[in-house]
């Protein structure tokens, strides 16, 4: 209801070329979605398969990464072709602040979804907890997330194009910068995660409560950073897809790294269970998954699997930390723009 009662005006160029049939495909780029389609598939699948299903080694896989490659050059070289009616444009992606913003999102997204998931797999199958429970766990991280969102995505909108009258705002006279807020996701994403990778299984809960706490404060200070960033730098005829390729960069980063986190994940759970528990069925353990190895594994070699898992999990924050760090990389290329200035012209006129 509340929406309803939102004025939103409507900033759309009005294009001079007729709506027909013919220019609304043409504008919509269908050989660039058909090359890019493709490609994301088979990188996907090859990296889901590999090692699991399929030998890395194997012809399946081996020919999922060619194909990926050899799509994926094809629709550069299309997309550099076609020029301004491309899907991604390259006067837009060759920007410093939006291709810059674009991999911050896309890093920060792929850190998000990655460690919702194997925090999950942490709860359910190191603490031994239900799934239910597991989500209850998860609430520090969510919590502190979204009043960090919230809190820095009132503070972007104040730095948006009209949505408000800047003159009520003295706010912004004093703001006027959105790249602190990135630098500061940079900053605390990769120590959150970083510490998340230190769990244990005895790891008391004021542990995973703070760490998820940091962590969930970077991600809500940057969350809205990279998306201001881009509105207020290019021009309103391409906000539009400005923000469709960010929204690219935001799916396309979580799936990709929940991927490669399970190819991480899977390596590591069959290297560390002949380790820490050489007796059990490794194949079994294994397909009985993170939620109910417990049915199949003998008491006596419970806490060998458990460690098992923690450390497989742990291999995989490892990478998460990582994604943390090229946040911390690409948020200084959001720009140190003050927008304030800009803003009070605005208002006044």
């Amino acid at each position: 209801m509340i929406l309803f009662l939102i004025h939103i005006p409507d900033i759309r160029v009005k294009s001079d070329l007729p709506a027909t049939v013919p220019s609304i495909l043409k504008s919509l780029d269908l050989p660039g979605l058909t090359l890019f389609a493709p490609f994301a598939i088979m990188l996907l699948l090859a990296l889901e398969w590999g090692g699991t299903s399929y030998a890395w080694s194997s012809s399946i896989v081996i020919g999922l990464f060619c194909g990926s490659g050899a799509t994926l050059l094809l629709f550069i070289a299309w997309e550099c072709k076609v020029g301004e009616e491309a899907m991604f444009p390259p006067s837009i992606l060759k920007q410093r602040v939006v291709w810059s913003s674009l991999l911050f999102m896309f890093f920060l997204s792929a850190n998000l979804l990655t460690t919702s998931y194997y925090m999950a797999i942490y709860f359910q199958s190191v603490k031994g907890v239900e799934a239910l429970l597991s989500g209850v766990y998860f609430l520090p991280a969510i919590l502190s997330q979204m009043f960090l969102a919230v809190l820095s995505g009132a503070i972007g909108l104040l730095l948006q194009n009209s949505f408000i009258d800047i003159s009520n705002w003295r706010t912004v006279n004093r703001l006027g910068y959105y790249l602190p807020w990135g630098v500061i996701s940079g900053v605390l994403v990769p120590i959150g995660s970083g510490l998340i990778s230190t769990l244990r299984p005895e790891s008391a809960p004021v542990k995973w409560i703070f760490y998820q706490i940091i962590a969930g404060t970077g991600r809500g200070c940057g969350m809205q950073m990279a998306v201001v960033a881009i509105q207020n730098h290019i021009s309103m005829a391409h906000l539009s897809i400005g923000m469709s390729i960010m929204m690219v960069a935001q799916t396309f980063g979580g799936a990709l790294f929940i991927t490669f986190g399970q190819t991480i994940f899977s390596a590591g759970i069959k290297t560390a269970l002949p380790k820490f528990a050489p007796s059990v069925n490794v194949r079994e353990v294994i397909e009985a998954g993170a939620t109910h190895f417990r049915d199949v594994v003998k008491k006596e070699n419970l806490l060998g699997v458990v460690l098992a898992y923690n450390e497989a999990v742990n291999h995989v924050f490892y990478l998460v930390t990582a994604t943390g760090v090229l946040v911390f990389v690409f948020s200084w290329g959001l720009g140190w723009k003050s927008v304030k200035k800009q803003k009070v012209i605005e208002a006044e006129a």
